[in-house]
Protein backbone atom coordinates (compact mmCIF):
# COMPACT_ATOMS: atom_id res chain seq x y z
CA UNK A 1 0.00 0.00 0.00
CA UNK A 2 0.94 3.50 0.90
CA UNK A 3 3.66 4.55 3.03
CA UNK A 4 2.52 7.94 4.67
CA UNK A 5 3.65 10.45 7.35
CA UNK A 6 1.54 11.04 10.74
CA UNK A 7 1.40 14.55 9.50
CA UNK A 8 -0.11 13.86 6.30
CA UNK A 9 -2.31 11.05 7.37
CA UNK A 10 -6.29 11.92 7.29
CA UNK A 11 -7.44 8.67 7.82
CA UNK A 12 -10.27 7.75 10.95
CA UNK A 13 -8.82 5.88 13.48
CA UNK A 14 -11.60 3.60 13.87
CA UNK A 15 -10.59 1.75 10.35
CA UNK A 16 -6.99 1.13 12.37
CA UNK A 17 -5.77 -2.07 11.83
CA UNK A 18 -2.62 -2.89 13.76
CA UNK A 19 -0.74 -0.69 15.78
CA UNK A 20 2.98 -1.42 16.51
CA UNK A 21 7.04 -0.30 16.92
CA UNK A 22 9.43 -1.16 14.93
CA UNK A 23 13.01 -0.72 13.64
CA UNK A 24 13.75 0.60 9.86
CA UNK A 25 16.75 1.16 8.08
CA UNK A 26 17.14 3.58 5.69
CA UNK A 27 21.08 5.08 4.43
CA UNK A 28 21.14 6.77 7.12
CA UNK A 29 20.91 4.07 9.97
CA UNK A 30 18.52 2.68 12.04
CA UNK A 31 15.42 4.10 13.95
CA UNK A 32 12.66 3.13 16.08
CA UNK A 33 9.29 4.20 14.72
CA UNK A 34 5.69 3.81 15.79
CA UNK A 35 3.52 2.94 13.12
CA UNK A 36 -0.37 2.18 12.27
CA UNK A 37 -1.80 -0.37 9.76
CA UNK A 38 -4.97 0.52 8.02
CA UNK A 39 -6.71 -2.18 5.65
CA UNK A 40 -8.63 -1.66 2.78
CA UNK A 41 -8.70 2.16 2.67
CA UNK A 42 -10.23 3.77 -0.26
CA UNK A 43 -7.38 6.00 -2.16
CA UNK A 44 -8.25 8.26 -5.14
CA UNK A 45 -4.87 8.79 -7.15
CA UNK A 46 -5.35 12.22 -9.21
CA UNK A 47 -9.12 11.53 -10.30
CA UNK A 48 -7.47 8.79 -12.44
CA UNK A 49 -7.49 5.15 -10.24
CA UNK A 50 -10.00 4.49 -7.33
CA UNK A 51 -8.72 1.28 -5.36
CA UNK A 52 -8.47 0.03 -1.96
CA UNK A 53 -5.09 -0.47 -0.65
CA UNK A 54 -3.47 -1.06 2.57
CA UNK A 55 -1.89 1.87 4.42
CA UNK A 56 0.60 1.95 6.70
CA UNK A 57 1.51 5.44 8.90
CA UNK A 58 4.99 6.33 10.12
CA UNK A 59 5.33 8.57 13.12
CA UNK A 60 8.67 9.83 11.68
CA UNK A 61 8.28 9.24 8.04
CA UNK A 62 9.73 12.72 5.81
CA UNK A 63 8.51 11.38 2.31
CA UNK A 64 5.06 9.40 1.62
CA UNK A 65 5.99 6.84 -0.93
CA UNK A 66 4.83 3.17 -2.42
CA UNK A 67 4.91 0.17 -0.52
CA UNK A 68 6.45 -2.78 -2.54
CA UNK A 69 3.04 -4.83 -2.60
CA UNK A 70 1.74 -1.82 -4.49
CA UNK A 71 4.34 -1.55 -7.02
CA UNK A 72 4.42 -4.75 -7.39
CA UNK A 73 0.42 -4.49 -8.29
CA UNK A 74 0.96 -2.17 -10.81
CA UNK A 75 2.30 -2.18 -14.62
CA UNK A 76 3.83 1.35 -14.82
CA UNK A 77 4.97 3.65 -16.99
CA UNK A 78 6.84 6.71 -16.77
CA UNK A 79 6.75 9.33 -19.32
CA UNK A 80 9.71 11.71 -18.12
CA UNK A 81 9.15 13.84 -20.86
CA UNK A 82 5.34 15.01 -19.76
CA UNK A 83 5.84 13.90 -16.09
CA UNK A 84 3.00 11.34 -16.72
CA UNK A 85 2.97 8.36 -14.79
CA UNK A 86 0.33 5.46 -16.36
CA UNK A 87 -0.17 2.91 -14.30
CA UNK A 88 -2.71 -0.73 -14.88
CA UNK A 89 -3.35 -3.33 -12.06
CA UNK A 90 -1.13 -6.42 -12.64
CA UNK A 91 -3.80 -9.67 -12.93
CA UNK A 92 -1.16 -11.75 -10.91
CA UNK A 93 -1.39 -11.41 -7.34
CA UNK A 94 1.98 -10.25 -6.10
CA UNK A 95 0.88 -9.14 -2.46
CA UNK A 96 2.68 -10.34 0.36
CA UNK A 97 0.42 -11.42 3.51
CA UNK A 98 -0.19 -9.19 6.52
CA UNK A 99 -1.24 -11.67 8.62
CA UNK A 100 2.53 -12.63 10.04
CA UNK A 101 2.99 -9.15 10.81
CA UNK A 102 -0.43 -8.79 12.42
CA UNK A 103 -0.60 -11.87 14.61
CA UNK A 104 3.44 -11.15 16.45
CA UNK A 105 4.31 -9.76 19.38
CA UNK A 106 7.75 -9.64 19.31
CA UNK A 107 10.30 -10.18 16.71
CA UNK A 108 14.23 -10.18 16.70
CA UNK A 109 16.07 -8.76 14.10
CA UNK A 110 20.31 -9.46 13.95
CA UNK A 111 21.59 -5.70 13.23
CA UNK A 112 25.79 -5.18 13.37
CA UNK A 113 26.42 -8.19 15.14
CA UNK A 114 23.71 -7.69 18.33
CA UNK A 115 20.56 -9.09 18.58
CA UNK A 116 17.66 -6.42 19.13
CA UNK A 117 14.21 -6.63 19.84
CA UNK A 118 13.29 -5.00 16.38
CA UNK A 119 9.58 -5.07 16.44
CA UNK A 120 6.63 -4.80 19.00
CA UNK A 121 2.73 -5.00 18.98
CA UNK A 122 1.98 -2.19 20.89
CA UNK A 123 -1.35 -4.50 22.27
CA UNK A 124 1.18 -6.72 23.67
CA UNK A 125 1.82 -6.34 27.06
CA UNK A 126 5.99 -6.83 28.00
CA UNK A 127 9.28 -5.83 29.31
CA UNK A 128 11.10 -5.41 26.38
CA UNK A 129 11.07 -2.07 24.42
CA UNK A 130 11.94 -1.96 20.12
CA UNK A 131 15.88 -1.52 20.29
CA UNK A 132 16.66 -3.12 23.40
CA UNK A 133 19.43 -5.63 22.49
CA UNK A 134 18.88 -9.29 23.44
CA UNK A 135 22.61 -10.47 25.80
CA UNK A 136 21.91 -13.92 25.93
CA UNK A 137 18.98 -16.51 26.07
CA UNK A 138 18.23 -19.09 28.61
CA UNK A 139 21.65 -18.23 29.98
CA UNK A 140 23.90 -18.55 26.67
CA UNK A 141 25.12 -15.37 24.99
CA UNK A 142 24.43 -14.17 21.78
CA UNK A 143 27.77 -14.00 19.43
CA UNK A 144 28.41 -13.72 15.58
CA UNK A 145 28.18 -17.17 15.66
CA UNK A 146 24.99 -18.02 17.13
CA UNK A 147 23.27 -15.10 15.96
CA UNK A 148 21.39 -16.05 13.77
CA UNK A 149 19.90 -19.43 15.51
CA UNK A 150 19.21 -16.94 18.17
CA UNK A 151 17.23 -14.63 16.39
CA UNK A 152 15.58 -17.60 14.20
CA UNK A 153 14.87 -19.51 17.90
CA UNK A 154 12.47 -16.04 18.92
CA UNK A 155 11.09 -15.30 15.96
CA UNK A 156 9.06 -18.98 15.80
CA UNK A 157 8.25 -18.44 19.11
CA UNK A 158 4.87 -16.18 20.05
CA UNK A 159 5.70 -16.11 24.05
CA UNK A 160 8.92 -15.33 24.82
CA UNK A 161 8.26 -15.43 28.51
CA UNK A 162 9.17 -19.29 27.61
CA UNK A 163 12.72 -17.90 27.96
CA UNK A 164 14.71 -16.39 30.43
CA UNK A 165 16.25 -13.45 28.00
CA UNK A 166 19.11 -10.89 29.27
CA UNK A 167 18.81 -7.55 27.72
CA UNK A 168 20.92 -4.35 27.31
CA UNK A 169 18.84 -1.00 26.94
Amino acid sequence: GFLLSRKDSKIEESKIQHECETMIGTASGFSVQKIKMYKDVNVKLQDIVDINTNITVFEKLTTNTLGINFIKNYNWILDFETGAIYMKKNTLKTEIPTNEIEKSQLKSYAIDNKLKVGFKNLSYSSSFNVGDEITAINNQKITPKNICEMQELLNKTDDWSAFNIEISK
